[in-house]
């Protein structure tokens, strides 16, 4: 079963690498979707197996480049 979760990013993630770097982790992850920036957030869309989205999104701020973060 694949689902599809939308996230809406706070945080320092605009002007320090966090995109190519999130959909850079993805695709070693194995999950499809989209990032993008918006007003004020970055929007992450994340489509595969349930428990690799979960898995990602748990281990996500550990995993960020070195000016990011994620409030």
């Amino acid at each position: 079963m694949q689902i599809r979760k939308t996230y809406d990013i706070t945080g320092i993630v605009q002007g320090v690498g966090f995109r190519p770097s999130v959909a850079r982790l993805a695709r070693e992850a194995g999950l499809g979707g989209s990032i993008q920036n918006r007003s004020g957030v970055v929007r992450l869309v994340l489509e595969g197996d349930p428990d690799h989205v979960e898995e990602f999104v748990r281990t996500l701020p550990q995993r960020l480049p070195p000016h990011a973060r994620i409030e």
